[in-house]
């Protein structure tokens, strides 16, 4: 049951964001919009970063380095 009442508490969080997100987001300056999808990035990123850095197993963390890398080139890609 806990397992589960996580799962709930995540998806309804998810949807009051993106309801708020929706109804909210015009209003909000285009640059700031623009730095919090950054910010999300970047957190993303180095949580990524960290979890294949304490993994033991090879594999695992062979494949997180390659997610993270990928992303990394898709994000920089954007930015020239």
């Amino acid at each position: 049951m806990a397992a589960l009442s996580g799962t709930l508490l995540n998806a309804a969080t998810v949807l009051i964001g993106g309801l708020l997100g929706a109804a909210l987001g015009d209003r909000l300056p285009v640059m700031l919009r623009e730095n919090v999808v950054r910010g999300v990035g970047l957190f993303t990123l180095a949580m990524g970063v960290k979890f294949a850095i304490d993994t033991t197993n090879l594999l695992i963390s062979s494949a997180r380095w390659f997610s993270v890398a990928s992303w990394a080139r898709l994000w920089a890609s954007t930015r020239s």
